[in-house]
């Protein structure tokens, strides 16, 4: 962020801008100069480098700009990618020993570096790395230090803004946009393989996966985390006679309507599997309404 478009305009205002120009030109010139040419899955001729085949056309006795130039690309294959870096120098300046030394310490200082992101307990993200909306660093690391797995942030469409007004302008009245699905399952059921069907459900669906945050400034961003632990529980009513069972199921069904979600959490749905005899049970699905619509729920 320290430099307008990484640099982009420096020659403009280096040379040709007169406010600026005379500023710039009090800096001692760069000593060291990192080109990266980008990325190439294309084979070049005899196993040729991509900087072998760029340059050329430059009078020989033109003086170099940099005591020491790095020119650096990648190159893609079915083994992998794999990175080459041509060093430029003045013999008269610097010696074979010397850049020799300075390559070998870049090249432990990367695989360090890869090392380290091999890691498990590695990562991380900056602002970045989610171009969609606008975020400070210090909340992304706010969420890290939560325990958050943040894998995007996304703006909110205009429906969900509203809904998400609705649902923080007070949160001890009723959130009228908690939907609620109530199925009836006939037949043996397993309920483990029915919890574990529900979190790969959620583990599948991003948008099922989303919680609600506010910047510093106020603006609200929707944020997608890692595998969230899926609010799951089991009533067991069939040692009730059926009129008994009506009475709990209703009350059952009325607490998880008017149980609030916590927005800023995911995920914003639960499920409850009321068992009232070996054969019959129900599940109930419930959600907030700025996650699923009438046409998504099928689905």
């Amino acid at each position: 962020n320290a430099l307008p478009d990484d640099g982009f305009g420096y020659g403009l205002l280096r040379y040709l801008n007169p406010g600026t120009a005379p500023v710039l030109a009090g800096y001692d010139r760069p000593q060291i100069a990192f080109n990266y040419l980008g990325r190439f899955d294309t084979a070049l001729e005899g196993g040729q480098s991509v900087e072998s085949q760029l340059g050329g056309g430059a009078d020989p006795g033109m003086g170099l700009a940099h005591t020491l130039e790095i020119s650096a690309s990648a190159h893609g294959s079915a083994e992998g990618v794999r990175l080459d870096a041509v060093w430029s120098w003045p013999q008269e300046v610097l010696d074979r020993d010397e850049v020799a030394e300075l390559a070998g310490l870049w090249v432990r200082m990367l695989e360090v570096l890869a090392g380290h992101a091999a890691l498990p307990e590695a990562g991380g993200h900056s602002p970045s790395d989610f171009p969609l909306v606008t975020l400070e660093q210090e909340q992304l690391d706010g969420w890290a230090g939560e325990g958050m797995a943040v894998e995007d942030v996304l703006p909110l469409s205009p429906l969900q803004e509203g809904l998400l007004f609705h649902a923080l302008f007070d949160e001890n009245a009723a959130d009228i946009y908690n939907v609620q699905l109530v199925l009836d399952l006939a037949g043996v059921l397993d309920a483990g393989v029915l919890r574990r069907s529900a979190e790969v459900l959620v583990a599948r669906h991003a948008s099922l996966r989303a919680c609600f945050r506010q910047r510093n400034n106020g603006e609200s961003v929707q944020v997608i985390t890692g595998n969230p632990v899926l609010p799951w529980r089991e009533v067991d009513l069939s040692g009730f006679p059926e009129a008994g069972q009506r009475e709990r199921v209703t009350r059952l069904l009325e607490e998880e309507q008017a149980a609030r979600f916590d927005m800023a959490s995911a995920p914003l749905m639960r499920f409850l599997v009321i068992r009232l005899a070996p054969d019959r049970h129900k599940l109930v699905i419930t959600n907030h309404h700025i996650l699923l619509d009438g046409w998504s729920t099928p689905l």
